[in-house]
């Protein structure tokens, strides 16, 4: 997570913090301001039925979620706001202060420690304890079953999701292990020369989790996460908000010859790959949502090399314990080059040509995949990857007001087109340079003005 004012559109974002989940933003999405964390909570009603005027609402869900704080058993705690989100999530960091008297704190907890249990506290002298408080309104189409599950299984695993210190589901509240502030895209900017050895490790991580068998579900607390695959019906969808958004933004025509066309050319080029259900895909492995648990003090393994193809020594299992995880919630089964293109083709900062390729070929080394059908199936999915993006980052603007994410919209066709120059996606290739006008500067300005 990351530190925040309470403008958390991209360009308000403080120390290059970006608002996380767009990118499996569902096609779905219910037709209202989403607003980021700490912007106008838009009337909902936390604590049962019944309609709230917004500021009532938000009363009422400050209120249940102070009670469940002091339920866990961090009263004594001080809140602040970390960075925003792209759906209706927000999140506080809790800080304990070592000299607070133990007396102000009421014990127990819903989901987590048996009510009675102290909270986790540093000792005498120690630095501040600190967690995440996660606020995930239901009557928002928010639900933390899914992260819960997914946080268990990934635990299990021996990989560094953060531990649940307490639960409320029915609330939509969740404590978490506080796993610091090292995004991988603050550790980059501030290490340039980390970058090479950071991505091994993020890359070692793919290799060892997809070296485990996905399982179809997950059980939790409160019952059983099905763990569903990502198959043809549910990447063409997402593939979709291109055409309904982006060129509907451009001015162009979207009609049913034109989604057809689309819909068949995108068909083609996935044909080898939306069958493939053969890992766990976390769907959102980027820069800011990955953390250097050792922190910027702390040089990876392989420190030094700083050129791009020279072989860092693989080491998943540090890799596994290092990296820390965030957005998992959205998982599915699916093809193992998607986290791949989801690190490397990242919608919010440049990555080489000489760092892509060798991480690529780090990959392929590490699970004994072959190139050429991988490199195809990568081209794939990062195209229908893309084209989502550039839906998704449109319609945070035209639907709410979020104008930031258009800034980023030419990185994404970059990588779209990159892509498309694979020999095996002509299809949808021919398509795009049809119908989906380049996002040069006018046609953004343009965007820019139109809602």
């Amino acid at each position: 997570m990351t530190d925040s004012a309470s403008d958390t559109t991209p360009e308000n974002t403080p120390d290059g913090a970006r608002e996380r989940g767009a990118e499996t933003a569902s096609p779905n999405a219910p037709e209202t301001q989403a607003g980021g964390r700490f912007d106008s909570v838009g009337g909902f009603d936390s604590v049962g039925g019944g309609s709230k005027s917004p500021i009532a609402a938000a009363k009422a869900r400050e209120a249940a979620k102070q009670r469940f704080v002091i339920e866990a058993g961090w009263s004594a705690a001080t809140r602040a706001p970390l960075a925003g989100d792209a759906s209706a999530r927000r999140y506080d960091r809790l800080r304990w202060d070592p000299a607070e008297p133990a007396a102000k704190v009421a014990q127990g907890t819903r989901d987590g420690p048996a009510r009675g249990a102290a909270p986790p506290m540093p000792g005498a002298g120690q630095p501040t304890a600190s967690a995440v408080l996660m606020d995930a309104p239901p009557d928002r189409g928010e639900e933390i079953g899914a992260f819960l599950a997914l946080s268990g299984w990934l635990r299990a695993q021996g990989f560094a999701a953060p531990e649940i210190l307490a639960a409320d589901p029915a609330a939509g509240f969740a404590l978490l292990e506080d796993l610091g502030d090292a995004l991988y895209a603050r550790v980059c900017a501030a290490r340039p020369a980390w970058e090479p050895a950071l991505y091994a490790a993020a890359t070692d991580l793919l290799a060892q989790l997809h070296s485990l068998t996905p399982p179809s579900a997950m059980a939790w607390s409160g019952g059983v996460h099905p763990l569903n695959p990502y198959d043809l019906k549910v990447l063409q969808a997402e593939a979709a908000l291109a055409p309904m958004w982006y060129l509907s933004a451009a001015g162009a025509a979207a009609g049913a010859d034109v989604s057809a066309g689309f819909a068949a050319a995108l068909a083609a080029a996935l044909e080898g790959v939306a069958a493939s259900h053969e890992v766990v895909v976390l769907r959102d492995y980027h820069a800011e949502n990955l953390v250097w648990r050792p922190g910027l003090n702390a040089p990876p393994a392989g420190m030094g090399l700083q050129n791009h193809g020279a072989p860092i020594p693989p080491a998943a299992a540090q890799a596994v314990a290092q990296v820390g995880l965030l957005d998992y919630q959205d998982a599915l089964r699916g093809h193992p080059a998607y986290d791949l293109v989801s690190l490397l083709e990242d919608a919010r900062r440049d990555t080489t040509p000489a760092l892509r390729q060798a991480m690529i070929r780090r990959y392929l080394d590490a699970t004994g995949r072959e190139a050429a059908p991988f490199e195809a199936a990568y081209a794939a999915l990062g195209a229908q990857r893309n084209l989502k993006i550039i839906g998704i980052f449109t319609r945070l603007w035209r639907r709410d007001g979020k104008q930031g994410y258009l800034a980023m919209i030419p990185r994404v066709w970059a990588h779209l087109t990159r892509d498309l120059t694979h020999p095996g996606l002509s299809g949808l290739r021919d398509w795009v340079a049809r119908h989906m006008p380049p996002p040069d500067p006018a046609l953004l300005a343009r965007i820019g003005q139109t809602r």
